[in-house]
C-alpha cells in the first residue's frame, strides 16, 4: 500500500508542483464537466496511440525521403529511432493516463469532501493530491475490484486532458445575442 501511495501521490505532486495552474484547472474541471470528462477519457486514449503510430511512420517517411534507406533493405535505424519516439510517447501517455488523472481526480474527490473543515481553501494542492494519491491507493489494493475500479477510473479520468483544451460550448439564451466568435469582430 505504501509503495502504491508513493507512486501515485510523487507522480501527482510532480505534476501539480511543474504545472500548478493547468492542476487546479484541471481538478475544477471534474466537477464542473463531468460528462465530458468522461466521454473524452477513451477518445484521449485513441488519439494517444494514433499520434504514437503516425510517429513510427513520420520517422520511416524522414528516412526514407533523405535517401538513407530503400524499401528493399533492412531498416534497424527506422526502428530505433521510430521505437524511442513510440515509447516516449506512449510512456508519457501510461504516465498520464495511469498516474495523474487518477490522482487528480482523488485530488478533487478529497478537495471536494474536505470545504467542509475551517480554513481549508478551495484552491489547495498539496493536501488534496497527497490524499488524492491515497485515496487511489486505497482502491487499487482491494483484491479484484480494485484492479477493475482503478482500469475504469484510468480510462474515464484521461480525459481530463482533452476537456482542458477545449473551449466551452458556446451558450446563448436569446436567439438574436451574438455568440462568442462574433463578438470578437
Amino acid at each position: 500500500m505504501l509503495s502504491r501511495w508513493l507512486q501515485f501521490t510523487g507522480v501527482g505532486l510532480l505534476f501539480a508542483l511543474l504545472f500548478p495552474s493547468r492542476s487546479r484547472v484541471f481538478m475544477r474541471n471534474f466537477g464542473a464537466r463531468p460528462v465530458r470528462v468522461l466521454l473524452m477519457g477513451p477518445l484521449f486514449n485513441i488519439l494517444l496511440l494514433l499520434a504514437a503510430v503516425a510517429v513510427v511512420l513520420g520517422c520511416a517517411a524522414i528516412l526514407l525521403g533523405l535517401g538513407m534507406l530503400e524499401f528493399g533493405e533492412p531498416m534497424p535505424l527506422t526502428v530505433w529511432v521510430s521505437s524511442v519516439a513510440f515509447v516516449m510517447l506512449v510512456g508519457g501517455g501510461v504516465i498520464l493516463t495511469g498516474f495523474v488523472a487518477p490522482t487528480l481526480f482523488g485530488g478533487w474527490l478529497t478537495r471536494t469532501f474536505l470545504r467542509w473543515l475551517p480554513g481549508f481553501r478551495g484552491d489547495a494542492l498539496v493536501l488534496p493530491m497527497i490524499t488524492g494519491g491515497l485515496v487511489v491507493a486505497g482502491i487499487s489494493i482491494i483484491p479484484i475490484a480494485g484492479g477493475i475500479v482503478l482500469a475504469i477510473l484510468c480510462l474515464f479520468t484521461a480525459g481530463i486532458f482533452l476537456c482542458g483544451t477545449l473551449p466551452p460550448p458556446a451558450y446563448t439564451p436569446d436567439a438574436k445575442e451574438k455568440r462568442g466568435y462574433e463578438r470578437i469582430r
